[in-house]
């Protein structure tokens, strides 16, 4: 069962910060990950505490700090890159299908531009590089693994 939440805004790095006020230092929780446009993501340890002030979980270390390893590795351009969610759950039925395809496509035929669902870059356009990125997470039938 859900014993809190809490909503951020990630900066540049990556990093967003997070203030749980009904979660207790004392016990063992998963950490969920929701995402607008992408697979739904679990922390991986059946006990990861809220231990210290702040508190730090760092998905992109690892494919292992996902549950069920659900993340996929993107190579930087400036740097070795990281463990990222999948894209192309626009319509967040827990994974990427052809109506996710369909979605973003609809959308890059009239070049939608602005904060949507189909935009997966976040660049605030949907076009031809999100539909590829659905199609391919699509096509390698990617979806949500729960604890």
């Amino acid at each position: 069962s859900k014993i809190d939440s809490a909503k951020s805004v990630l900066d540049s790095n990556g990093i967003g910060l997070l203030n749980f006020v009904n979660a207790d230092s004392d016990f063992c929780y998963f950490f969920e990950v929701i995402h607008r446009n992408h697979i739904r993501t679990f922390s991986s340890n059946v006990c990861s505490k809220l231990n210290g002030t702040p508190s730090v979980y760092d998905f992109t270390t690892s494919d292992s700090k996902a549950f069920g390893n659900n993340q996929i590795f993107i190579p930087g351009s400036n740097t070795a890159g990281g463990f990222a969610l999948y894209a192309g759950d626009c319509n967040k039925d827990g994974s990427v299908d052809l109506s996710d395809v369909a979605e973003v496509y609809n959308d890059v035929i009239i070049f939608r531009t602005g904060y949507f669902e189909t935009d997966m870059t976040g660049d605030n356009n949907s076009d031809l590089i999100d539909l590829i990125l659905t199609y391919n997470n699509s096509s390698d039938f990617i979806s949500e693994i729960i604890p």
